[in-house]
């Protein structure tokens, strides 16, 4: 079940934001500072919130890592005052509100267990900086609290490794598959968490030494190849076309126009 609504209240850099979204593609455009990717992490994070192993407020502070992980460091400050920022996120059936208090560092989130029994489907975030180069030990690193990273990064690692699915591809992916193994001269594979380069000529290449753009094409083909990208989940990409030569960005829309099509 998609998510609907976001209506936001002093948090972060917005004074007031209430939009409601298309049940396809959604796309954000803005200038540097406006929010872009703050509300895309607010939506993963409230996407994530559905699995009952993860709460709002925690995934909210892993996707932004305020300082000392104080959820008052995410209310707006621009005014003086004892400053309240809230949050209401919606579905067709249900709505998470969240409250963060500036004075009293002080948080309540309502409406989780009707939430994570509406909300189906797993959430994707792909950051707008490549991670898969740096992934070798990256989740123990992580999970060890050795590294200073949001849990995009290594939820994106995570979900990157997933096994490639064995079987016949459906025929509906066929074509687009198809087109980024053309884009990529080759394929992709794991091994002992390091992301390689299969190529077609030349043997595999490891991702330290592959463009960054091809390696945001290897990711989107990871995802899908790898059954990630199914009917029902929900894929929030943060600056898709950096990076990516002009001539993929058709192919790339396209790639996305056919995934919807098919639930995602």
């Amino acid at each position: 079940m998609p998510i609907t609504k976001a209506k936001l209240s002093d948090f972060t850099v917005f004074d007031e934001l209430n939009l409601s979204f298309t049940n396809g593609i959604n796309v954000f455009i803005g200038e540097n500072g406006t929010g872009k990717t703050h509300l895309l992490k607010l939506l993963y994070a409230a996407s994530q919130a559905s699995r009952k192993d993860v709460t709002f407020e925690e995934k909210i502070r892993k996707v932004f890592r305020p300082k000392d992980m104080k959820m008052s460091r995410l209310v707006r400050r621009v005014k003086a005052g004892n400053r309240t920022a809230t949050i209401e996120i919606s579905s067709h059936e249900a709505t998470l509100k969240s409250e963060i208090k500036l004075k009293t560092a002080g948080t309540e989130t309502k409406g989780e267990e009707k939430w994570e029994h509406h909300f189906l489907g797993h959430s994707i975030f792909i950051p707008a900086k490549e991670i898969l180069s740096h992934s070798y030990n990256f989740l123990e690193a992580h999970r060890a609290g050795n590294i200073d990273f949001d849990d995009t990064y290594a939820d994106i690692i995570a979900y990157a490794k997933v096994d490639i699915k064995k079987g016949p591809e459906p025929q509906a992916r066929k074509s687009f598959i198809k087109d980024l193994e053309k884009m990529l001269s080759g394929t992709v594979k794991v091994d002992n968490d390091v992301f390689y380069l299969q190529q077609k000529v030349g043997g595999p290449l490891e991702f330290s030494l592959v463009a960054e753009g091809v390696r945001k094409l290897a990711l989107l083909w990871m995802l899908i190849k790898n059954g990630t990208l199914e009917q029902g989940s929900v894929l929030y990409w943060d600056e898709p076309e950096a990076n990516i030569n002009p001539s993929a960005i058709p192919i790339i829309a396209d790639i996305l126009l056919a995934l919807e099509k098919e639930g995602v």
